[in-house]
């Protein structure tokens, strides 16, 4: 987490695949076409959102935003791989004290027959100076268990062999730790 003069926080997350990136970005294609990145975000906002309420002072508060609603625009190519932007929007009764979140998902080559994925998100806590202080304490894990939380479930996708018609489902690769860089490197 990097705070800034205006109060934007900038996180930075990688995760290692092991499929060339060929794969991986139709794999993401598909993805996009049955609507796959909209279970993940709704899944992946839901684990942001149960470490919020573990370590936060809400308890299991009713009419807690448990929704987000996922914007994306056209995926881009960028080199051998493809650039997503995302924004997540908080829905429910109270969405509003929850911040928006813009991030760019990048899906790259390492070599051959690895790729990762980069997320580099942005959002600007609730409430002015007092959400910023907030977010110093409590926000930005649900911020980090979300990234994390989409990045594997992502992984996993794009990971996950095509079945047969008929095949037994096959299980999940094991995917390595997601990693948290400061995101003024680069």
């Amino acid at each position: 987490m990097q705070l800034c003069a205006n109060e934007a926080v900038f996180i930075r997350a990688t995760l290692d695949l092991p499929v060339p990136v060929g794969s991986a970005v139709e794999r993401l294609y598909a993805a996009l076409v049955r609507h796959r990145l909209d279970e993940v975000s709704d899944d992946a906002y839901a684990a942001g959102l149960v470490v919020l309420t573990r370590v936060g002072p809400f308890g299991e508060v009713a009419g807690l935003s448990k929704t987000v609603s996922l914007e994306l625009l056209a995926p881009r190519q960028v080199g051998d791989g493809v650039r997503l932007q995302l924004r997540w929007v908080a829905t429910g009764t109270i969405g509003q004290l929850f911040p928006a979140l813009d991030a760019d998902l990048d899906l790259f080559a390492v070599d051959e027959q690895h790729c990762a994925l980069l997320i580099n998100a942005v959002y600007d806590p609730p409430l002015g100076a007092f959400g910023a202080g907030i977010d110093r304490i409590l926000l930005h894990r649900a911020a980090r268990a979300t990234m994390r939380a989409f990045l594997r479930e992502v992984g996993h996708t794009l990971t996950q062999m095509p079945q047969a018609e008929g095949s037994a489902a096959t299980g999940r690769v094991r995917l390595g730790p997601v990693r948290f860089t400061s995101a003024v490197e680069a």
